[in-house]
């Protein structure tokens, strides 16, 4: 999901303004920052949030609004420093704004974006109408009469939706680009050009002041199970005291809009999409006020970037969604192997392709298994990274073993990290954690773990489990394991004898966020093990019967054997007997052409088809006997 910036609009005080130009002032004054909350001098500040969903199905195309109500504990009138400084927002965890939908060159320029046009009220920016993403305004408390005010002076109570707010009828309508019905537009939200695109910005344009606000778009995670969220947090802190004459002013509401396509007609690129998940849908808004200190009214603490600065966090809002049309769920997935040597050590790229096409399914649990013949060496591994070492984020080097990166259309960049063993708890086989670790004002730290097990019939089966993937919709995720001297993972050896190597696919098993499942497998084309031992030459002179008794590697494999026999004095062998029965051993009464004298012999094994061998393997092995 994306948020817009900061929405800031006029209002009225206990002495009414009569004029737009008079509250055009009054928006300037305080419309220079992100945005604003009432804050208390002592007391917490507090806030309620309302989430809408023009269509609730689960990742559908939806317009989304948000009203952030705030409130505060102490009776009027209220001092300077009551005044907001700064509020941070949390959409619902899933959501996703597809910002590569809308072109760079569609997008608004910052020279574009602090262009005004118009010599008096109403503004208008010079941003292409392209770049439109949504509308946003505010509501302003009045101390003197307890009244909130609109946009348009307008006077009004309970109302907490743009629909039915008097004189707020343009964010029912469709808004059209750098114009204005006759009710007065708020603000309009466009989508900047920046370089590097990360972070994504968004900014407001007010129309009756021409004031200018941005916000910093940023993922994050939060909660047990991994949420992947949106985070806006505005660019500045707030311009204080908000006064006109004796009468000091605070923001009761800050209503945003985003539109579920761009441009001025709502109609241009699909870019907002719905969660997919079927449980509730969370967001939360959180506010700050100037005098507090340290986290003295805090209850969280959202912004890591000024640790010592505390935030009042609004209960939960939460929106049921319709789930009664699942959205697509089709992951696929790849293995890709540096080499397929036995006995030997291959970097293997692991990849799932999630959402396919926006609006669709992903995964939140996968479970990996590999074929027994694939395990890991844990005799050349150094020591694993300590549970400890784990939490802190302090995992030495060597215990590294990999890199992950996932593409997103959240993120142009899209994200990286490194991959590292962890010890696991009571078994021999090591855990696995991602770390992503990704460029400041991009997306917050966030950690993926997995366990591994040993499964299968034999219990000789490494199988690995994530199973709290992050609600961020990703076009592909791949988690390499290095290869060569110390790599994780290793290609046994032939087995010896009549054994057969114990190979098979490599399994995914998927769980979406809607609860669909889907599995995949793909079977790695290993270097095969077919093939004949060594013939042992006959020591004792064969005086009537030939017997041989060969060894062969994967026997089971095997659809024949063959003996041939080469007399002396002649150029080509002769197939004398056919065995389509293990053992396949041989016993074969000479004929008196075989003379006294030194003879060639060879068995041919004539293999079943394999992933290394489609179109199946001959195997053959040569030596010699003497008839007496």
């Amino acid at each position: 999901m994306i948020h817009p910036g900061a929405a800031l609009h006029g209002g009225d005080t206990g002495v009414r303004v009569g004029s737009r130009l008079r509250l055009a002032m009054l928006v300037v004054a305080i419309a220079a920052f992100a945005a604003f909350l009432p804050a208390s001098a002592s007391a917490a500040i507090s806030s309620t949030l309302t989430q809408t969903f023009a269509n609730p199905a689960a990742g559908a195309n939806s317009t989304y609004t948000n009203i952030q109500d705030f409130s505060l504990s102490e009776a009027p009138p209220h001092v300077d420093d009551d005044d907001l400084r700064k509020w941070i927002l949390d959409g619902p965890p899933g959501q996703v704004g597809n910002v590569n939908a809308i072109p760079y060159d569609q997008r608004c320029t910052l020279d574009q974006f602090n262009t005004t046009v118009g010599g008096s009220p109403p503004y208008t920016t010079a941003c292409p109408s392209s770049s439109i993403v949504g509308i946003a305004a505010v509501v302003f408390g009045h101390d003197g009469a307890g009244i909130d005010v609109d946009g348009n002076g307008g006077s009004f109570t309970g109302v907490n939706n743009f629909g039915t707010l008097t004189g707020m009828t343009r964010f029912s309508g469709v808004p059209t680009a750098n114009s204005l019905d006759t009710n007065g537009s708020p603000g309009t939200i466009y989508l900047l050009q920046t370089t590097p695109e990360v972070p994504t910005t968004l900014a407001t344009f007010f129309h009756l002041s021409g004031a200018r606000t941005k916000s910093v778009l940023q993922p994050v995670t939060s909660g047990a199970d991994g949420d992947f969220r949106i985070r806006v947090i505005p660019a500045d802190d707030s311009v204080h005291p908000v006064t006109i004459g004796p009468t000091p002013l605070f923001i009761s509401q800050i209503m945003q809009r985003l539109h579920a396509k761009s441009g001025a007609g709502m109609d241009e690129n699909a870019w907002l999409y719905n969660p997919t998940r079927c449980d509730g849908w969370t967001g939360y808004s959180y506010a700050r006020e100037y005098d507090a200190t340290g986290n003295e009214n805090a209850d969280s603490n959202p912004d890591v970037e000024n640790p010592a600065d505390g935030y009042k966090k609004s209960a939960a809002s939460t929106v049921t969604p319709d789930c009664s049309a699942l959205p697509s769920f089709a992951p696929s997935t790849s293995v890709t192997m540096s080499t397929t040597e036995r006995d030997s050590h291959p970097q293997v790229d692991f990849t799932v392709n999630g959402i396919g096409s926006m609006g669709n399914d992903y995964p939140k649990k996968t479970v990996n298994t590999l074929p027994a013949s694939m395990n890991i060496d844990v005799l050349t591994l150094p020591a694993p990274c300590e549970t400890a070492n784990r939490d802190s984020n302090t995992c030495p080097a060597s215990s590294k073993i990999g890199t992950a990166k996932v593409t997103t259309p959240l993120l142009t960049a899209g994200m990286t990290g490194d991959v590292y063993m962890i010890r696991g708890t009571g078994k021999a086989l090591p855990d696995l954690s991602i770390f992503f670790n990704n460029p400041p004002n991009s997306v917050r730290p966030f950690r993926m773990d997995g366990t591994t097990t040993y499964v299968g019939a034999r219990g000789n089966q490494i199988e690995t489990t994530f199973d709290n993937g992050p609600q961020n919709p990703f076009s592909s995720f791949t988690m390499t394991i290095t290869g060569g001297d110390g790599g994780l993972l290793k290609i046994n050896k032939c087995p010896t004898g009549t054994s057969s190597p114990e190979d098979g696919p490599i399994t995914f098993a998927m769980t979406g966020f809607s609860g669909q499942s889907a599995s995949t497998t793909t079977t790695p084309a290993l270097k095969d093990c077919f093939g004949v031992d060594k013939l042992k030459k006959i020591k004792k002179c064969v005086k009537s019967k030939l017997k041989v008794s060969p060894g062969y590697d994967s026997r089971d494999q095997i659809s024949k054997a063959e003996l041939w026999i080469k007399a002396k004095g002649t150029k080509k062998y002769k197939k004398v007997k056919t065995s389509k029965k293990s053992p396949f051993r041989f016993s074969y009464k000479l004929s008196s052409k075989y003379k006294t004298g030194k003879h060639a012999y060879k068995i041919r094994a004539v293999y079943k088809a394999s992933p290394a061998s489609p179109s199946g393997t001959v195997k053959t092995r040569t030596s010699s006997f003497k008839r007496c």
